[in-house]
């Protein structure tokens, strides 16, 4: 029997010059994504880029989530999905615009 464990899968403070992983799918676990929260707790816009990347792959258009969307300063989004992550090593990376300035939390739950 499968079990679920609802938790808060990952958080990072997001970079501008590199890609940030947020999340990994662990060892013998299949995920599922439901809410991404993204802050903006500095008092100037910020942009974002997310992925979804299979194991073994790299960030490309082909594996976006997000585009260029604007967080504006102070505010915060939230995303409501059911984001399936099934292989194990699939990852969640993002990029922003401003160095630190963004905040994503993943929540959902694991399967095992």
């Amino acid at each position: 029997m499968e079990i679920f464990t609802h938790k808060k899968l990952g958080s990072a403070s997001i970079a501008s010059a590199s890609n940030t992983t947020v999340y990994t799918v662990p060892d013998a676990t299949k995920s599922i994504i439901k809410i991404i929260h993204i802050c903006n707790c500095t008092n100037a816009d910020a942009t974002i880029e997310l992925w979804h990347i299979a194991n073994g792959g790299s960030a490309a258009d082909s594996n976006k989530i997000l585009n260029g969307f604007i967080i504006p300063a102070n505010e915060f989004m939230q995303i409501f999905t059911d984001q399936g992550m099934a292989n194990v090593g699939d990852f969640i990376q993002a990029k922003g615009s401003v160095n630190n300035a963004l905040t994503v939390s993943l929540f959902g739950a694991e399967i095992t």
